[in-house]
């Protein structure tokens, strides 16, 4: 079958490894078993072949099924996918399900008892929009929706993140690209959502936020010393905001110096969604702007305009967006968030046992050494208000015989998706190791149970609800 040719994707280019620290490719054909600290080898490609695993993610079908999905990558000029494997033991043998075409960069996860996933699609059209697909057999069939258009010249992009439940509706960060060369810089961040009891497969249950791409002038804060030239993010969680303060978005952010050098890996970037405009709003709040010295610390209260619209953050051009008529409500920016890891991709969710937020995240380990983007450690950090991020414990460290530079070139263990089965932890990790050629061409996708997690983290009052 003839493809047709297309352009290329927006998004990271495969690092360069230094020649240096290159490895002799292994020979063609499947690799070893795995015997790493407890992970469990769910699907692989032969780094030979070019083509490489990403975007895991998790769910359980039911008492007895674990799931997870997975797609390829870069296959520019070739029709994409995402491949449902399942556990029927606990996560310790994986079997294929299906392979759902046209859907990647997928969440996964079950809502009123039907299975769905939840990205883009890769219909050749050079316009991704957004895709959901839903299984009423466990994973074995599937059907297809394009529920959302991104706007003219532009196309969705996005990473497996969390699906949120938050007031009648289901929540999920998404970005879009409208042309450009710089990356994250070029990013749009928003909000997508729909109503729990809707049909999800229909267009006309979703709704989006307004899109903001990251703005210098006013996002850069002045606690964050020089030379920085700009910054952008991506694969943004939506998340519910502490103390009753309703919806928010928490992305992977990334700064960059005047010649495009990685500045920082431990800042997120937090944003709260306005509340709906109230038809007979009352005095305006008092404005509390960031202080300089708390790094973003207090969520501020939403600034009510005297116009009765809402101050929403500024768009790429420095002017504030306009006031927006429901459903597109805009996105409030909050500031950096000091967080281990959180230049690179992360998935939050709140632990109503523990009461705190917990997340898998690469920290910044070679911020000054030969690769500042390395992957090779793994931890799990906690935070109780989504602000203030703590290192729980180290999860996976290189252990691959290599030489410490060389591991930080291939070895990954990086966009964990996670979930919590009972006392457990249960990870889907994309992986390099053990043949990869670099820690960015994932060759696996491997799963990892964290025993009784909670022993890691501070003590609990006992469960939490908001």
């Amino acid at each position: 079958m003839n493809v047709p040719s297309r352009m290329l994707k927006y998004g990271e280019e495969p690092p360069v490894v230094p020649s240096h620290l290159r490895l002799p490719p292994r020979p063609a054909g499947e690799a070893p078993p795995l015997s790493n600290q407890g992970l469990i080898r769910v699907a692989y490609s032969d780094p030979a072949t070019g083509v490489f695993v990403g975007s895991p993610a998790i769910t359980r079908l039911d008492a007895g099924t674990l799931l997870v999905s997975h797609d390829f990558f870069p296959l520019w000029n070739t029709p994409k996918g995402t491949a449902i494997l399942a556990s029927t033991d606990g996560g310790v043998t994986w079997q294929h399900r299906a392979l759902v075409d046209g859907m990647y960069w997928a969440s996964l996860f079950m809502h009123r008892g039907a299975l769905y996933m939840l990205g883009a699609d890769d219909s050749y059209s050079w316009r991704n929009g957004v895709s959901i697909a839903r299984s009423s057999d466990g994973g074995f069939t599937w059907n297809r929706s394009t529920v959302m258009q991104p706007p003219p010249g532009c196309q969705f992009g996005t990473g497996a993140v969390p699906v949120m439940r938050e007031g009648g509706r289901l929540w999920r960060g998404i970005e879009h690209w409208c042309g450009g060369l710089r990356w994250p810089q070029d990013y749009h961040a928003l909000l997508i959502h729909a109503p729990e009891d809707s049909d999800l497969m229909v267009p006309s249950s979703w709704q989006a936020s307004q899109a903001v791409q990251f703005n210098s002038s006013q996002m850069l804060p002045a606690w964050m010393p020089g030379p920085v030239s700009g910054g952008g993010y991506l694969e943004g969680n939506a998340v519910r905001l502490p103390f009753g303060g309703g919806v928010g978005l928490l992305l992977r952010c990334r700064v960059v110096d005047g010649l495009s050098r990685l500045y920082s890996l431990q800042q997120a970037c937090l944003f709260k969604l306005a509340a709906a405009p109230d038809p007979t709003p009352g005095p305006e709040p008092a404005p509390q702007p960031e202080d300089a010295t708390h790094h973003g610390r207090q969520l501020t209260a939403l600034r009510a305009r005297s116009s009765g619209g809402w101050e929403a953050a500024a768009g790429s051009g420095g002017d504030a967006l306009p006031p927006p008529s429901p459903p597109h409500r805009p996105l409030l920016w909050h500031g950096f968030v000091d967080m281990p890891g959180g230049g690179n991709k992360f998935q939050v969710r709140f632990d109503p046992m523990s009461g705190r937020y917990l997340a898998l995240t690469n920290p910044s380990i070679d911020r000054y050494g030969s690769n500042s983007d390395a992957r090779n450690i793994l931890v799990l950090a906690h935070s109780l208000n989504l602000i203030d991020w703590r290192i729980a414990t180290t999860v996976l460290v290189p252990n691959d015989g290599l030489p410490w530079e060389q591991s930080l070139w291939h070895t990954g263990y990086h966009y964990a998706d996670w979930i919590i089965d009972g006392q457990d932890m249960l990870a889907a990790i994309r992986t390099a190791y053990d043949g990869a050629n670099s820690y960015h061409n994932s060759n696996q996708i491997t799963f990892k149970r964290i025993v009784n997690y909670r022993q890691f983290l501070p003590p609990s009052t006992g469960p939490t609800e908001f």
